[in-house]
Order: C-alpha cells, then structure tokens, then sequence
C-alpha cells in the first residue's frame, strides 16, 4: 500500500525543520512500532510517501495522521492525498486480470507499474504530464523574453544549460520517451522565438538543423538507473 501525503504548511524550508519532528521522527520512534509488516516514509519538503506492506497497517496510518498532525497545527491537503494498492503482487493481479493500475505523482515523476523486457512487473517512472508542461511553458517565457535581449550564440548556450538540467534531473530509467519529447518541443518553440526576433525570417527547419549540428544543444545522455540490482 501507498499513501501519498501532502500537507498544508506556510514555506518547503519550514516544511523541512517542523516535519522533522512532527512526522520523521514520529513515524520511526512510533508508527514503524506498531505495523506488522515493513513500512517506510520519504519526504521532500511538504510532499511525503508513506509505503507499508500490509494494508490494515496503512489504514490505521490514514486514521492516527490527521490527529498527529492537527496537534501542531497542521492537516492534511485532502485532494492531494491519497491511499493505494501498489505492491508488486497487485500490480501482477491487475496484469492478468487486464485492469488497469492506479499511478501516482512525486517529485515531477509519474510512478507507475510495468513490464520488464523480461516480462516481470517492474516499477517505472516518467516525466508527469503536469512538469512536462510547466518546463515547456517556463522554457516558452523565457525564450520570448531574452529573444531580443541577448545576441544567438548567447542565447543557444543559455538554453542549452536549461536543457541539460532538465536531462539531468530527469534522465532516469523508463523516461527516454519523455526526455526525446521534451527535446523536440523545445526545438521547435526555439525556432519559433528566433524567427520572431525581426521582420525577416531567420531559420527554415533545414536552417535551423544545420545550425544545430554546428552548435550542438544538450540531448538526453545515458540514463540512470534506479534499479540497483542492475
């Protein structure tokens, strides 16, 4: 079972040091104390996942939390929390079964189950839709802001540094679908933006791509693996 936690706090840097003590250490001094089977909780800032082998283990964690929580002050952003059924062995159930598997969002990434090429169910992660977006739109602003105010090769190498952080941070196992998207969107609001720099056009695509293989931008490079048994 999966509990996603998202709670209702003034700043992330406050969320760090007040959570420390409200939920880290509570969560390892108490609750890991009465569960019968494994349980573990990651947390960045004021997002959180709670996973717990056994399902009457979570349920009884969903119960006590709001009351944990509401004696600092805190509660919980209901339409942001969430229990699920994500284990493995559920995960197989659904296969043979044709139904389709709940996924869950943490941290820009959709966390969801697959199959290995091998077959077997495995655990897989992707840009989620609403960071897919949000970079696009962000990479949109900025391109129609600094189009004028900073000359091409300026301007190339600037994008290319955005590109290569975005590839960084998301150039995980199962993502290189995501991250070739990203790219290509990219391309194409870069060529936008620069024929919109003057009255005359600067670039048709053949153009574009031959300045591009002169000026090579960051492209996705070899991604990381999260599967440590790899």
């Amino acid at each position: 079972m999966v509990l996603g936690v998202h709670f209702t706090i003034v700043s992330p840097v406050i969320a760090n040091v007040f959570l420390d003590t409200v939920l880290d250490q509570w969560f390892v001094t108490v609750v890991t104390q009465h569960c019968r089977g494994y349980c573990a909780l990651i947390r960045y800032a004021d997002d959180s996942i709670a996973v717990f082998e056994c399902e009457d283990d979570a349920q009884r964690f969903m119960q006590v939390l709001p009351k944990r929580l509401a004696k600092f002050g805190l509660r919980l952003n209901q339409e942001k929390t969430q229990l699920l059924a994500f284990g493995k062995r559920r995960a197989w159930q659904s296969f043979k079964a044709g139904e389709h598997l709940p996924s869950f969002d943490f941290l820009g990434f959709t966390h969801y189950w697959g199959r290995s090429r091998n077959g077997k169910a495995r655990l897989k992660r992707k840009t989620s839709k609403k960071r897919f977006r949000r970079a696009l739109v962000s990479i949109n602003q900025w391109l129609r802001q600094e189009r004028n105010a900073r000359k091409l090769p300026e301007l190339w190498q600037a994008l290319g540094r955005k590109l290569r952080g975005h590839f960084n941070y998301f150039g995980v196992t199962d993502n290189s679908r995501a991250l070739y998207c990203f790219e290509r969107a990219v391309h194409r609001l870069l060529l936008k933006w620069l024929n919109r720099r003057s009255q005359r056009r600067s670039f048709t695509w053949e153009s574009f791509l031959r300045y591009q293989a002169r000026y090579p931008l960051a492209k996705p490079g070899r991604l990381v693996s999260l599967h440590p048994t790899w």
